[in-house]
């Protein structure tokens, strides 16, 4: 079975080549964030039944939902859905099999808040 991943990609984070690694491994990847650019990058040389782009601001709750939404409108449910911040994160990570897969009627876990240091 294919995995479908919507990946949320931020303006300064690198999860594109967490996008491509998934790619690689035969997964449905949607990307959502601000930047076009950036998202176009993420899906490189993979076409419309393997890919797709969602522009928005993904810092905007509702805005994100909105976009999540109309990702799983066009790709189906998703079984993976990683935030910006864990995506970023992942960006060393040796191999992408490790992450978890939920079934599809399952929602994200909000990200955990930092606290700043002085």
């Amino acid at each position: 079975m294919t995995s479908t991943v919507i990946l949320t990609i931020s303006t300064h984070s690198d999860a594109g080549t967490l996008a491509q690694r998934l790619l690689r491994r035969g997964c449905r990847v949607a990307v959502l964030g601000p930047d076009v650019g950036v998202l176009l990058d993420a899906v490189r040389g993979y076409g419309a039944g393997r890919a797709a782009v969602f522009v928005g601001d993904v810092d905007d709750p509702a805005e994100a939902a909105r976009l999540r939404a109309r990702a799983e409108a066009v790709m189906g449910p998703a079984d993976v859905i990683i935030p910006a911040e864990i995506s970023t994160a992942t960006h060393g990570m040796a191999s992408v099999h490790r992450l978890p897969v939920r079934s599809a009627a399952t929602r994200p876990v909000p990200a955990p808040q930092h606290s700043a240091v002085a």
